[in-house]
């Protein structure tokens, strides 16, 4: 299966490039909050707020939404070399098992053209290219085999790509 969501574009308008960290942080608090997908799953979110910046991950804006039934989604937006970078665990809380969106997209043979979530392939500007992500991203997650592990119904074990970090 494959699914073609994604165009290159890379580059950054005067606009974009004068925002802050912190502007960024709240425009995708607020869009991210607001995805009807993760209402419909009856997912709550709770803004965790500014990561530190650690070995091996960058400075992020980290906001979990969780249900009742035993999911919790970890979704942050980083920004690594200038390019907008989301990534996006899905956790069973139950048995405390977890995989990253991109690693299940791949373990699935969803062919999604990248090996992360940028938002830099989009058009537009920041907010332009963060609400497009954000519609790419309900349609993945609203897709039948994701849909029924968020909603609780099945569980499949991911293995975790580590990318050259071991």
């Amino acid at each position: 299966m494959e699914i073609d969501i994604f165009t290159k574009v890379k580059s950054y308008d005067e606009e974009e490039q004068s925002m802050n960290s912190t502007e960024k942080y709240e425009i995708f608090r607020s869009e991210i909050l607001s995805l009807r997908c993760l209402k419909a799953m009856e997912f709550i979110g709770e803004v965790r707020g500014v990561t530190l910046a650690t070995e091996i991950m960058p400075e992020g804006y980290l906001i979990e939404f969780s249900n009742q039934r035993n999911r919790s989604i970890r979704v942050k937006l980083m920004d690594v070399e200038g390019k907008g970078v989301v990534s996006i665990f899905v956790r069973n809380t139950e048995n405390k098992e977890i995989f990253s969106l991109v690693s299940w997209l791949k373990f699935k043979n969803i062919d999604v053209a990248i090996r992360g979530f940028h938002l830099i392939d989009y058009v537009g500007d920041f907010t332009t290219r963060l609400h497009s992500f954000l519609g790419d991203l309900s349609l993945i997650l609203s897709m039948a085999p994701l849909s029924a592990i968020l909603l609780g119904d099945t569980w499949e074990t991911v293995p975790f790509d580590w990318g050259g970090m071991r």
